[in-house]
């Protein structure tokens, strides 16, 4: 067990390399193959890359077919769930023009309709080519109609 810890470790430390750039992850392998101590802080920095990696997956795999079966369309849903509403929302994130436009684009009548369409689908309804509701199509029936406000009967 502990040589496939020890394994998977260095194959992570190789991705790592590739990932980082040669000169900062050959940095890396050479202060943890001397300092055992950079050796388990490292290991925390790879669990915590795999929390992340873990996340996101799961993060699509709950919303987008959700989005898929409200109507949305492919590339809102791609956009989604690559740039979740969390993520502009994380003090850590700075969010940019897209971002704004995007909810703003969301919007009806200065309400938040709940429908972050992506950057493309943004300019086309704030510039007035298409409606929000117009990005709409073929939206399962228990879902019902798309509303403003979704309490509406």
């Amino acid at each position: 067990m502990k040589k496939i810890k020890k394994t998977i470790i260095n194959v992570l430390l190789i991705v790592t390399t590739f990932i980082l750039g040669l000169p900062l992850g050959f940095f890396i392998l050479i202060v943890i193959k001397l300092n055992n101590q950079a050796k388990h802080k490292f290991e925390i920095i790879v669990r915590l890359i795999q929390n992340y990696i873990v996340s996101v997956t799961l993060w699509e795999k709950e919303n987008y077919q959700v989005g898929i079966d409200l109507g949305y369309p492919k590339c809102c849903v791609d956009a989604f769930c690559s740039h979740p509403p969390q993520l502009m929302e994380s003090p850590l994130y700075e969010s940019t023009n897209d971002d704004k436009l995007r909810y703003k684009a969301g919007c009806i009548d200065g309400e938040f309709t709940g429908f972050i369409p992506c950057i493309a689908c943004a300019i086309d309804v704030l510039s007035k080519r298409k409606t929000l509701q117009g990005l709409i199509v073929n939206r399962k029936p228990e879902f019902g109609e798309f509303k403003l406000k979704q309490h509406e009967i």
